[in-house]
């Protein structure tokens, strides 16, 4: 069970829904989210929008090597929250992802 109360403005909520594990890092921060569970990735207080690079990478089980999903750069924002799913693609058999924005009043 996740504790949603901290789930704030700028924050990154992970639902990995994948048998692999999810790494993120988010500028300097790295979260790996375990299969089947849900994180939450704190952002610094944030007083007004901040660019930082992100990356999304996967590792399979009994696997050594992260995977690359994907990388960008993305604007933290104190006036939204993000969530991301990971699910696996079974016709091509790769990890994708989806994100949702919500805003905070």
């Amino acid at each position: 069970m996740q504790n949603l109360a901290e789930f704030k403005g700028g924050d990154w909520l992970y639902l990995n829904l994948t048998a692999a594990e999810i790494g993120i890092q988010l500028g300097a921060a790295k979260t790996i989210v375990k299969p089947g569970a849900v994180g939450i990735q704190n952002s610094p207080n944030l007083n007004e929008p901040t660019s930082v690079p992100i990356s999304y990478n996967y590792r399979l089980p009994r696997e050594k090597e992260w995977k690359l999903i994907t990388s960008s750069t993305v604007v933290l924002m104190p006036t939204r929250r993000e969530i991301c799913i990971f699910s696996s693609d079974p016709e091509y058999g790769r990890i994708d992802y989806h994100g949702i924005t919500l805003p905070v009043e």
